[in-house]
């Protein structure tokens, strides 16, 4: 192994000490998986909804917490790392490694943990926590990066939020954050008045699950990481 090689996996290792980057967003998982259970057992003891599967929406508490970790990981432990010698290439190239092992590895979970909760019916309350809503396929290689890509996509942009606070401090992540509002409110509006709503609409429904769920989140990914290495390749340690 070559010594940028060595570099690049020791910074993959900095994300695991203590394993907190791990536990945390699933403890936050299960904390939310435990609150429906809670919620969808007392509806099932009043005899409400028996007959139909409810999605949840809750997997997106596991998303939210990724992002907001990596908002961290490009922070303090970025200025330990440049002072310890590691190069921002070096650091950056392992927490992206970090990233991508992250996102496979849940995505191998979260599979396996549908899977069980298909076989029992939903958790025997008729509970869909781990579906990928409105999208079934028998191939288990594809729903693994469709669970993956997108966390990969959040996670790319906790960083590049991390790099904004790392260069410019909370003004930085607000300008950003008030920036993406503005694109989004300005582009509802055009859409309104334009009337277009049923064209947009009509784009998403053309476009293949895979590509919205894995191929996207793709691409954002690798812009996304190249903009905040352009950010953190200015900031000091």
């Amino acid at each position: 192994m070559s010594n940028r090689m060595r570099r690049v996996a020791l910074a993959a290792r900095l994300h695991t000490l203590g394993w907190h980057s791990l536990s945390v967003p699933y403890s936050v998982m299960f904390s939310a998986l435990l609150v429906n259970f809670v919620i969808f057992g007392l509806l099932r003891g009043f005899g409400v909804d028996e007959n139909e599967a409810q999605f949840t929406g809750g997997l997106l508490s596991l998303y939210i917490t990724v992002g907001v970790m990596f908002v961290v990981l490009v922070n303090e432990p970025f200025r330990f790392a440049l002072g310890f010698s590691l190069t921002r290439r070096a650091y950056l190239s392992g927490t992206a490694l970090f990233a991508l092992g992250l996102a496979l590895g849940s995505g191998v979970f979260l599979y396996l943990m549908r899977l069980l909760e298909q076989l029992t019916g939903g958790w025997f309350l008729q509970l869909e926590f781990f579906e990928i809503g409105g999208w079934y396929t028998g191939d288990p290689i594809s729903q693994i990066i469709g669970y993956a890509a997108p966390m990969l996509a959040i996670s790319a942009f906790g960083a590049l939020l991390g790099g904004f606070y790392a260069r410019w401090g909370t003004i930085g992540v607000w300008g950003v954050l008030t920036l993406i509002t503005l694109v989004v409110i300005l582009f509802i509006l055009g859409v309104t008045l334009t009337q277009n709503w049923m064209s947009v609409g009509q784009w998403f429904v053309d476009q293949p699950m895979v590509a919205l769920l894995a191929g996207y989140p793709w691409a954002i990914t690798a812009v996304l990481g190249a903009a905040t290495y352009l950010l953190l390749r200015k900031v000091n340690a």
